[in-house]
């Protein structure tokens, strides 16, 4: 009887272990997967941000065309 109850108090603290564990891998889990979620909207909004940056860029050069063309057209007139 002493043994039986060895045994299952030792059963009882591995159960207990186990679960632990599981508890443990199920927290890893979640947060992977929100850091997995994370990244899958960082890359989505990616295209996005580059497409703002070139459409910002390409007003940024068309604005300095414009100015140099209109220095330009300054220092023609200057010069005639």
């Amino acid at each position: 009887m002493h043994l039986l109850l060895e045994t299952i108090f030792l059963l009882t603290k591995l159960i207990c272990a186990l679960a632990d564990k599981l508890d443990q891998a199920k927290r890893l889990i979640a947060d992977l997967e929100k850091k997995n979620r994370d990244l899958e909207r960082q890359a989505a909004t990616l295209p996005e941000i580059l497409e703002q940056m070139r459409k910002k860029n390409n007003q940024d050069l068309e604005k300095l065309r414009k100015e140099m063309e209109d220095e330009y057209r300054k220092n023609v007139s200057v010069l005639l």
